[in-house]
């Protein structure tokens, strides 16, 4: 298959860290070998699509890094496989799907994207169309320096329109990573774990420290099927002192349902994968689990952790729309700490959405109107609407708000290498939450089947 030519605006159509119909097969079997491709230039630098991985060739692992470029259209982590009579494009996998790189399961790779400058209409940690990613996904954003400590980039800013920590339509064995530290003060329309309109074969974890967000989403975007755990974690640290604003915030999926028990084989009308509302996985043989497409034991529920913010329009257990259809018990923690004095920018960012031009044009506008109230510098952050439940999304299950609730939590994002033992994050005390609206058990238009339980400090509220 030959690569299409596109024409368009782009100076370069296509870039490649893999080959087109050929795997990279390295000498041996060094754990470093992968492909790399570093993006710079800026002003100099127009590119419509970038891979980590190859056209229709399997690649062990993969890096994008883009320290600078005027626009790339997508950038993906994976690989392309697209057109016809195209093998795929896999990473930590062979061509074929069957002939791992390396001798052991724990030498497959992850395809990784850097964030460092430029601009970015969409960010893929998986692949475009068809190429599994074995070992997983993972895009962070790094420091203007660069890795080797002297290489800056040659513009400062960093734009993206969208995050996707798994493919658009390829799925992928293994799971998805976000964390993101220093984000500009440049809106971002929409965040997800998991993937656009793909598979995603395992656990999903969103880490936020800094950044705006129109919306947030643990789940996927238009369809495919989340195999996996989901936890969203809210952590505005204080290394950066950039605020992190969120229009919407969602444990669930964006038109996409999501179920702890997996998915049958089969569609509904709308094209979307129907959850299965239970499973006997203990109970089935091999040959019944592969029959009914049961990959797994049914995952934890999904998980929204709110410890450290500027300002949230509205916070939700499940999904967004009728179709974004939750299994299981979302958990919503809300457990705000405690203003730093000695942390420069902690907590300590003041907004107004009136001086903020360039917020998402749903935000204020129509049906889609989101309230994001004004921040005081040095306060705690603040919330608009807290819901158990989904927007316009059902949840077949229970629903668990959590408000204060602890003495203190640990952030994922910061750690301290001189504790001992395994569990080596930083502990920060709670003072309570900050909510000018309303706490909801359930959802926004949206039923919830089971019990909804609102716990705000010691006291316990449930509603059948």
């Amino acid at each position: 298959a030959d690569i299409e030519t596109k024409t368009s605006e782009y100076d370069v159509d296509y870039v490649f860290g893999g080959g087109n119909k050929a795997d990279y097969v390295p000498a041996t079997d060094n754990e470093k070998q992968s492909t790399e491709v570093i993006i710079e230039g800026c002003a100099l630098t127009s590119i419509e699509e970038v891979y980590g991985g190859g056209y229709g060739a399997a690649t062990p692992g993969t890096k994008v890094e883009i320290r600078g470029t005027h626009i790339i259209d997508n950038a993906f982590g994976g690989g392309y496989g697209a057109g016809t009579d195209n093998p795929g494009a896999n990473v930590g996998y062979r061509t074929g799907g069957t002939t791992p790189y390396g001798k052991t399961g724990s030498d497959v790779k992850t395809a990784v994207v850097r964030l460092m400058a430029g601009k970015v209409n969409n960010v893929y940690g998986g692949s475009n169309t068809r190429g599994d990613i074995r070992g997983g996904s993972s895009i962070t954003n790094v420091d203007k320096t660069g890795e080797s400590g002297d290489k800056k980039p040659c513009c400062d800013d960093l734009k993206v329109g969208n995050i996707y920590g798994g493919g658009k339509d390829a799925e992928m064995e293994g799971g998805t990573e976000i964390i993101l530290g220093c984000m500009p003060n440049d809106w971002i329309e929409e965040i997800y774990a998991g993937a656009e309109n793909a598979d995603v074969g395992n656990d999903v974890s969103l880490t936020l420290t800094s950044g705006k967000f129109g919306r947030v989403f643990g789940g996927n975007k238009t369809g495919g099927r989340l195999n996996g755990g989901i936890v969203v974690n809210i952590e505005e640290n204080g290394t950066c002192g950039t605020p992190i604003i969120i229009g919407e915030l969602y444990g669930g999926g964006n038109e996409a349902p999501y179920s702890i028990y997996g998915y049958k084989n089969e569609k509904d009308a709308n094209g979307k994968w129907i959850p299965r509302e239970k499973s006997d996985y203990d109970a089935m043989s091999d040959a019944e689990k592969e029959a009914e497409g049961i990959k797994s034991k049914p995952h934890e529920s999904p998980v929204v952790n709110v410890r450290a913010f500027t300002s949230i329009g509205n916070i939700y257990g499940g999904g967004l729309g009728t179709t974004a259809v939750m299994v299981g018990s979302p958990t919503v923690n809300i457990n705000e700490v405690a203003f730093d004095k000695d942390v420069t920018g902690y907590q300590s960012n003041a907004y107004n959405p009136a001086d903020d031009s360039g917020k998402p044009s749903w935000i204020g506008d129509g049906e889609n109107q989101v309230k994001l109230y004004p921040h005081e510098d040095g306060k705690m952050g603040v919330i608009g609407n807290v819901f158990g439940g989904g927007n316009a999304a059902r949840i077949i299950g229970n629903t668990n708000v959590n408000i204060g609730t602890e003495n203190s939590v640990k952030f994922d994002s910061l750690t301290d290498i001189t504790l001992t033992g395994n569990d080596k994050r930083v502990s920060k005390p709670v003072v309570g939450a900050d909510i000018r609206d309303n706490v909801y058990g359930g959802g926004n238009n949206a039923e919830v089947t089971g019990n909804t339980n609102v716990t705000i400090g010691e006291k316990k509220v449930s509603e059948p």
